[in-house]
């Protein structure tokens, strides 16, 4: 079978007033055809009488055509549809104008005379034959439809022309789905006119002053309709309108593209309800997402609807200084008051920030905060795994360096110890058998630096102390090492000569063979009674002169694990102190005293 060439056809098209134009089956050159033919247009050729063409060079010719299961001739429409070069017939569409709103074809039957009372124009049958352009060159694609017509509601539609609804009928008849898409658009110059649509309801649509004063004008086109009538009622259950704003909305600091407002309508025996929501594409920190807008608070809701290779350069300056930005994206979600034009962004980051050498960064994303007059502020999140224990970290900072922190409570303290001990940094022996409250993570990118803060409360000498355990991880680069450092905060209660008072001591650790040795300092104003000090540490000082205890400034301490041996030097502007203790030495504790009388 020869495809049809377009100057073919122009040869047979009617030339006079109530022309005839009949052709065959074999002439149009569609093989696949031959169903639409013989089921739908009881036939092997389209003929049409009383034919004439629509319009001068047009390939639409409109007259009477006989179908199977109607008594008279209807009005019908054949167009003709070509290849891009308009050499060759590619198709053809025909459209039947129904009489008294009944449609037979093949094995439908259905009365529509009820959508005339709602408003509709009149019915209409389509059937269209084209070639399949994912197929061969003979694979042809039928379809059948039913329509309705209604008055179009655009502005520049010409008098009389109608737009189309498409009937999808129920199966058991009482129901029937009408839809349209429109791909151009109907334009509309106020949402007024949709009320006196067929499937309006004589309901004014409207927006809310607020969101009117939003919106940049009002260019608006229909664009969707989906419509169910119940056909035994004659009556309206629901319907949904999709009106398009032309333009772009840009509420600083989000701005919309591809802005919808869904109308949704429910028709019930005491009134009609009306809803609308507003869709759009937002940008909002470099991302293109996906939002709806509630009506009528105006909150914004947005999501990323497919994964990004990398961030976008909007979202990859909130990240500089880290290693962050150029891994893939997961998820995104976006929040906005289009009133206070206020927006929240969080997006999950892909792979890994390594602070230290055995610290990682997982399960990142970053929280993006701003508004119309405010600066924009971006944190990092991520976890931690030590052991059975994961720490959420918190990063805030920006290209001139980053500051992390995280904080878990009442955990175990062999499982923290373990851990540092299975990546060279044992816990000295005499700070093993603390209850540890917190475990907390402390690091900074410039200079780098990476601290698990560890810390326990005890009782040293009957009295409350809170002891602070530093374990400085080793870095990142080679030649970085990790270290310990702690800090104990003592609790004195007030005595016959002193008002009590907090000491901390920073202490510092190291290790030899032979255990770990302590050596601490503290230093404040106006210093503590030495009689308090003194009896913290167990040593007695009952036999110095009273006159010769000073309020201390500033004191030493050395403690050795492996030999218990206590070294602890006490200073005033005017005296020095220096007690030794050894716990296996039969010698009472020794004391010594140096200083100088004005």
């Amino acid at each position: 079978m020869m495809a049809l060439s377009v100057t073919a056809l122009e040869t047979r098209l009617p030339t006079q007033p109530r022309d005839r134009f009949s052709l065959a089956f074999e002439e149009i050159g569609l093989p696949g055809a031959e169903p639409l033919f013989t089921d739908r247009l009881d036939s092997r050729r389209i003929d049409l009488r009383d034919a004439a063409v629509l319009a001068p060079g047009e390939l639409a010719v409109r007259g009477l055509l006989r179908l199977p299961g109607y008594a008279e001739d209807l009005d019908a429409t054949v167009t003709f549809l070509t290849d891009a070069r308009k050499d060759t017939v590619t198709g053809f569409a025909v459209d039947v104008t129904v009489p008294g709103w009944r449609v037979v074809s093949g094995g439908l039957d259905l009365d529509l005379s009820l959508l005339g009372a709602l408003g509709f124009t009149d019915a209409h049958m389509a059937f269209l034959a084209e070639q399949d352009v994912d197929g061969g060159p003979t694979d042809t694609v039928c379809r059948t439809a039913v329509a309705v017509a209604f008055p179009s509601p655009a502005v520049d539609a010409e008098e009389g022309e109608s737009a189309y609804l498409f009937i999808t009928p129920d199966a058991g008849g009482a129901l029937c789905s009408m839809s349209a898409v429109f791909a151009e658009g109907l334009s509309l110059d106020d949402l007024g006119n949709l009320a006196a649509l067929p499937f309006g309801g004589g309901t004014p649509f409207h927006l809310t002053k607020d969101l009117r004063a939003l919106l940049p004008g009002l260019d608006l086109s229909l664009t969707e309709v989906e419509v169910t009538v119940d056909l035994v009622r004659g009556a309206l259950v629901s319907a949904g309108l999709r009106v398009r704003l032309v333009k772009d909305c840009d509420l600083d600091p989000v701005r919309l593209r591809d802005v919808y407002i869904d109308f949704s309508l429910l028709f019930t025996p005491i009134g009609t309800a009306l809803s609308a929501t507003l869709t759009a594409r937002s940008d909002i920190v470099g991302f293109a997402l996906d939002a709806s807008v509630t009506v009528p608070e105006l909150d914004l809701e947005a999501a990323l609807t497919a994964p990004l290779a990398a961030l976008p350069e909007a979202a990859r300056a909130h990240v500089a200084g880290t290693p962050l930005g150029s891994g893939p994206v997961g998820r995104v979600v976006a929040r906005a008051g289009l009133r206070s034009r206020t927006y929240s962004l969080l997006c999950e980051l892909a792979g890994g920030w390594q602070l230290a050498e055995h610290v990682t960064l997982t399960e990142l994303s970053l929280l993006v905060a701003g508004g119309r007059r405010t600066s924009p502020t971006a944190s990092v999140a991520g976890a931690m795994v030590l052991g059975a224990t994961s720490i959420r970290v918190e990063a805030n900072g920006g290209a001139d360096g980053w500051q992390l922190s995280g904080l878990v409570r009442e955990l175990d303290f062999k499982q923290v110890s373990d851990w540092l001990t299975q990546h060279g940094l044992p816990v000295p022996v005499c700070f093993t058998d603390l209850t540890l409250h917190t475990l907390a993570l402390e690091a900074t990118t410039q200079p780098a630096s990476c601290q698990l803060v560890l810390g326990a409360q005890t009782l040293l000498g009957g009295l409350p102390a809170a002891v602070e355990l530093r374990a400085q991880l080793a870095g990142a680069h080679a030649g970085a090492s990790g270290a310990f450092t702690a800090a104990v905060s003592l609790v004195l209660p007030p005595n016959e000569e002193s008002d009590g008072g907090v000491m901390r001591l920073l202490v510092d650790l190291s290790r030899d063979d032979l255990g770990t040795r302590l050596t601490a300092g503290w230093s404040d104003a106006p210093g503590l009674s030495l009689v308090s000090v003194a009896s913290l540490l167990g040593i007695d000082v009952a036999n110095v002169p009273r006159a010769l205890v000073p309020t201390l400034t500033e004191l030493d301490l050395s403690y050795a694990s492996s030999t218990s041996h206590l070294l602890f030097r006490a200073t005033t502007a005017h005296t020095e102190v220096v007690f030794a203790s050894s716990p296996r030495s039969p010698v009472p504790t020794a004391a010594t005293l140096e200083g100088s009388l004005t």
